[in-house]
Parts: C-alpha cells; structure tokens; sequence
C-alpha cells in the first residue's frame, strides 16, 4: 500500500530524495517481472541510464531470498541492486 508521500515506505522516500537530490534520474514501480508461474515482482527503483534496479529493503527474510533466487535464475539479465 502506498502512503500519501506515493511510496510504499519512508524509506524508499528517502532513497528517491537522495537520487533526487543528486540529480539521478528514475522510474518507481515502472517494471513488473514475471517468474514462476502467475507470480510477478515489481522493483522499486530503475535507474535507466545504467540499466539497473534498486529494490528497497526495511526486513529481508527467507522468504524473500528465495524469491529473489528463483528471479535471478530466470532473469539473469536483471541488474538488481539491494538496500537493506
């Protein structure tokens, strides 16, 4: 759910006012990525001109590592960069 600043957290605010701030140009939420099945990921943040994704992370569990294991054996390609 998204909160009335139109990020899901403070601090996904506060990374997109320190790309903002340093003039880095991106997209929030923009791509949705399938993978297994009728499951789909959207990552937080694209930074186009280097062609990758910052995905924003408060908690990272183990259901979250697998999620990300099963992502990065069927898109190899993604550059997908965490904040924790």
């Amino acid at each position: 759910m998204k909160r009335a600043h139109g990020y899901r957290s403070n601090f996904e605010l506060d990374i997109a006012s320190q790309l903002a701030k340093n003039d880095v140009p991106f997209e929030y939420e923009k791509t949705i990525v399938d993978y297994i099945r009728e499951c789909t990921y959207t990552p937080d943040f694209y930074i186009k001109e280097k062609d990758f994704y910052i995905e924003v992370k408060g908690k990272f569990d183990s259901s979250d590592r697998g999620k990300h294991l099963l992502i990065r054996k069927q898109h190899p390609d993604l550059d997908i960069r965490f904040l924790l």
